[in-house]
């Protein structure tokens, strides 16, 4: 008893012979795929080499060493630090007293109100890399939490920047004048 494919007869109607080497494939150019790496007609797409992705991304980022990661550390901040509110984050930020490595730590609080998974990602990855550029006005025993609020997704890069640097001169202010 044979077997009948439901779609046609199986292989039967295939060619049992291979192309010569010279000839081309079985599909015409016109149906070969235009991102596949050996497309005849167009070139190899143009991407970074994967060194310069590594020496850029290490300078681009908040270094390990400064990000707050205890939630100890949040709670403390948010709740006992200084309160300062821009239009698209808030930024909380204590002096930490004595500080065990002696560096001036800064962490993100991203909710969901922000966007999705995307979007959340993407906000934190421009707060980390403006996060980056404001670390040398920051004192080693400060402890800085910015929380994203909603509009942050769609704010420029540089509108960020200018709020989280207004909000660490306002937070400096009001922590001088607690003391």
């Amino acid at each position: 008893m044979t077997r009948r494919c439901s779609r046609g007869q199986g292989q039967a109607d295939l060619p049992a012979e291979q192309p010569a080497p010279g000839q081309g494939s079985r599909f015409s150019v016109a149906h070969a795929h235009p991102c596949r790496p050996g497309h005849r007609l167009l070139p190899p797409p143009q991407r970074p080499r994967f060194s310069d992705c590594l020496t850029h991304r290490s300078r681009a980022v908040l270094p390990a060493r400064n990000r707050m990661r205890r939630s100890t550390d949040f709670s403390l901040a948010v709740r006992k630090g200084v309160r300062v509110a821009q239009s698209d984050l808030v930024l909380h930020a204590r002096h930490a007293g004595v500080s065990p490595d002696g560096m001036a730590q800064i962490g993100l609080i991203i909710a969901k109100s922000v966007g999705g998974s995307v979007e959340r990602h993407r906000v934190a990855r421009r707060l980390r890399h403006v996060a980056r550029t404001v670390m040398c006005e920051l004192n080693p025993t400060d402890r800085i939490v910015i929380r994203a609020l909603p509009s942050s997704r769609d704010a420029a890069s540089s509108q960020l920047e200018e709020q989280v640097r207004a909000g660490v001169r306002r937070a400096h202010h009001l922590m001088e004048r607690i003391r």
